[in-house]
Order: structure tokens, then sequence, then C-alpha cells
């Protein structure tokens, strides 16, 4: 009987422990993007991810080339999409040396509204985001470069 019983505890925990491995895979795994979606598709799913808290999924589309600001997924908490715009190319030339890595730079406006007040104290509301894209070959996969308010 007590052997059973050590049986029953060991199979629950192990279903449990299954179970919290693959929640945890599951938030930190972004999802399967084809390596040519559009800018547009990568700023939504960057800023959507972003907004359901699953910021370790989102770094996944930002590129890392050594910038030290580079976004973090933890800024657009509750938020929800109003209006993904369309990519629009931008020159390097207004950039500093770390876009000189990039063969094409493009710029995507998404308007979006804010359940919640956020770090800085801004009340719920709408608002809009330009979120800079960047990639280093003519067909490699668009990565998310920054993230900043429109003024």
């Amino acid at each position: 009987m007590r052997h059973a019983r050590v049986l029953v505890v060991t199979a629950i925990v192990a279903v449990l422990v299954i179970v919290a491995g693959f929640t945890v895979w599951r938030w930190v795994t972004p999802p399967a993007l084809s390596a040519n979606a559009s800018p547009e598709t990568v700023a939504r799913t960057y800023f959507q991810l972003d907004a359901a808290g699953r910021f370790w999924a989102a770094k996944h589309l930002v590129s890392r080339s050594g910038r030290p600001d580079i976004p973090d997924g933890r800024g657009y908490g509750g938020s929800r999409i109003i209006r993904v715009g369309k990519a629009s190319p931008d020159s390097k030339a207004a950039y500093g040396a770390w876009y000189d890595a990039f063969t094409q730079i493009c710029v995507v406006t998404i308007d979006y509204r804010r359940t919640r007040a956020d770090d800085a104290g801004d009340p719920p509301g709408d608002y809009s985001v330009a979120v800079d894209l960047g990639r280093k070959t003519p067909h490699g996969p668009w990565r998310v470069l920054y993230v900043g308010s429109l003024i």
C-alpha cells in the first residue's frame, strides 16, 4: 500500500513538472514567423507579445547587435493594438553608426489602447508608437531595432 502511494505521488509530481516546463517553454518561445515575414507582422507580433507579458518571447524578435538601449519587451503590458500602419522605408543617414550593419531600415506605426497607467504615470488611453525595424541582408528577417513614442 505504501509503495502504491509513493508511485502515485511520484506520478503526480512528474506531471506537474512536465506541465510547468511546458508552460515556461511556451511563455519564452515566440510564434513561428517565416523568414520573409513583413515588417508590419514582426512589429505587431513583438507588440502583442510585450502586451501579453511574454517579454522573453518578444526579445527573440529584437536585433541584439550590441546597442545598449534595445527594446526589452516590457513596455506595453495590458495594451491592445488598434491599428498597425504600413511600413515606411527609412534612411540610415538619420541614425548612428549602429544602423550601418543593416541593408534596409523601416518604421511601422502602431496605434494602441493602454488599459492601465504605465510606469511613467501616463494614464490609460489611446497612444501611438513607432517601431524601427531593420534587416542585415536584402532577404533576411526583419528585427526590431527600437520602439519609441511618437511626438
